[in-house]
This record gives C-alpha cells, structure tokens and sequence, in this order.
C-alpha cells in the first residue's frame, strides 16, 4: 500500500522551484551585503565644522579619505590643498549640497598611495582659518 502523500501531487513540482528562489535570494543578499561592506571599508569619513582643529588621522594603502569642511561667512576653502609628501594623493574637492546660510559645505578627497605621513594644509580664500592636518598612511 502506497503512503499518502503529505502534499498534493500538483504541488510537488512546485517545490523544486523554492530552493533555487531561497539560493538566489541568499546569494544576492550574499552580494549586496559584501558590496556595502566592501564600500564601507574603503573610505574614512571625517566630518568636522565651525573650527577645524589639527588632528592625526590614519588611512590605509589604496583607502578613500573624506574631509568636509563648513565655512563660516564669505569666501572658501582653497583647492587644491598642500600636501607635504606622495604617501597622500588629492583626489579632488567638491561642494556639498544644500548651501548653510552660513556658509559653503566643502569635500575634500584624498587617497592612502604608500605607507608613510603626510602633512595636509587647506588654505581659506576669506577670514576662516587654515586647515592642518597629519595624516598617517599604513
């Protein structure tokens, strides 16, 4: 005597279906999440405004450095910066959107070339003082 199917004979063939469905729903989740890690790690965002202090910041080889930078009143921080040694590449400055009453948000770019320090000076075209920075490149 044969078993009883626990699920009706049309609904087997629907069940081979579902595994492929869960395999390609866990590998694109699979890859979207490695695609946002990956991104993640590869910039280091350092967002200061008002009054920017000297800091020592640290980048790896081939990482991505953000600086943003808010003005206060006329004028703007200068491009490009002065970078004092190759182990830091100036990749470009933008303005970031939406303009403050108070004054231009900048972003500077930079990127990790080789192990080694490099001294960053951004200059500013009004009364906003100059930006220093150290950064360390491993």
């Amino acid at each position: 005597m044969p078993l009883l199917p626990l699920i009706p004979k049309d609904r087997v063939a629907h069940l081979a279906d579902v595994p492929i469905r869960w395999l390609v729903l866990g590998l694109l989740v699979a890859g979207i999440g490695a695609f946002v890690k990956q991104c993640a790690a590869r910039r280091h965002y350092e967002d200061r405004y008002l009054f920017p202090v000297g800091q020592t910041l640290r980048v790896a080889v081939g990482e991505e450095l953000d600086l943003m930078f808010q003005t206060v009143g006329p004028g703007e921080y200068e491009s490009p910066p002065t970078v004092s040694s190759s182990s830091l590449q100036f990749l470009d400055a933008t303005l970031v959107s939406p303009n403050l009453p108070s004054g231009l948000t900048q972003l500077f770019r930079f990127k990790g070339a080789v192990p080694g320090q490099a001294i960053v000076v951004i200059h500013h075209s009004g009364k906003n003082p100059a930006i220093t920075d150290t950064v360390n490149v491993r």
